[in-house]
């Protein structure tokens, strides 16, 4: 969203007058602000690409046309941006206020119709601006999303893998890197060297975990502990919590005490076949799963104690104690 909303306010205008309102947000220019404003101004921005988290503006040399048409040559460097946490590149005029955290504002080439000032504002200055090398992509496809496919990429983002809506974005490659891994699946597919753009909850919808009500996108990959594994003849590949729930979870409890059975449907069915799945009927801290009886609400003057209590079903996992109905 970011990229296409500079690709229609910033693309094939010159930039001419920079201003550094807070030298934090551009620390990751080695060489300070100087060199930073001499590098910028009488630039044009020849494009907008991303990949990842990674944004970057290709410049080159001398002003682009008045009219919007694209500036000729191949760019060598690039105005990389990236956002962080609480970034915004936002377009505005030269009427408007500054904004509380303005940190960098860019003076553009007019254009009729279109604000003239690019602002970088920053709350918690996790991002940064930094003026970059443009290298050769090592796959010879475009950089990343961009308007213009030139086989460049910032050289601060080349360690970082192409993203799913990338056109150039290859499955094939993507599950033979994947196979190679020895990993957990939801470890591999947050690693941005292998694929990019993937959040810490997305993993799980795309494995069919809890939470999603279809199989997921990468079920049969996920029949194995490691993304590295293979399944079995005769094994299925669904993940353990898209199994049927097991009429009994086996322990190697000693205890003698009741167990006690849950009759109704459990809205964490899911995570006891996982535990037994994955850990043998034994939890990660090696503690088997056992069954006990707690009050449901504290014992009340004149109701029996019978209706105070019903069976729940605790498993020990990660330190913390969960009941499950």
């Amino acid at each position: 969203m970011v990229r296409r909303g500079l690709v229609n306010w910033v693309r094939c205008r010159t930039i001419l007058g920079v201003e550094v309102l807070d030298p934090r947000s551009i620390r990751r220019h080695a060489l300070g602000t100087g060199d930073f404003i001499g590098n910028l101004e009488g630039a044009a921005v020849s494009d907008i690409v991303r990949r990842g988290k990674f944004l970057w503006m290709p410049l080159l040399d001398g002003a682009a046309a008045a009219d919007g048409q694209e500036a000729d040559g191949v760019p060598k460097v690039a105005l990389m941006a990236h956002l962080g946490m609480s970034g915004q590149l936002l377009m505005q005029g030269p009427g408007v206020p500054d904004e509380k955290h303005l940190k960098v504002r860019f003076r553009l080439s007019p254009r009729d119709g279109m604000p003239d000032q690019l602002r970088f504002v920053d709350q918690r200055i996790f991002g940064g601006l930094f003026v970059t090398a443009l290298v050769p992509t090592d796959d010879g496809g475009p950089g990343g999303l961009a308007e213009s496919p030139l086989p460049l990429i910032a050289e601060e983002a080349a360690h970082i893998a192409r993203d799913p809506l990338d056109p150039s974005f290859s499955f094939d490659l993507f599950y033979q890197r994947l196979r190679k891994r020895r990993t957990g699946l939801k470890r591999a597919l947050l690693d941005q060297g292998l694929v990019s753009g993937i959040g810490k909850s997305t993993p799980t919808k795309l494995c069919g975990g809890p939470g999603c009500t279809t199989p997921g996108l990468l079920t049969p990959f996920a029949g194995g502990r490691s993304s590295g594994s293979s399944t079995a003849p005769g094994r299925s590949c669904s993940m353990p919590w898209q199994q049927e729930e097991p009429a009994s979870i086996p322990s190697t409890s000693t205890s003698t005490a009741p167990r006690a059975t849950s009759t109704g449907p459990s809205t964490l069915t899911g995570a006891r076949a996982a535990v037994q799945e994955v850990c043998g009927g034994r939890n990660p801290l090696g503690h088997p799963p056992r069954a006990v009886h707690e009050p449901f609400f504290p014992h009340l003057p004149g109701v029996p104690a019978a209706a105070t209590q019903r069976p729940l079903v605790a498993f020990h996992i990660e330190s913390a104690d969960f009941s499950v109905p």
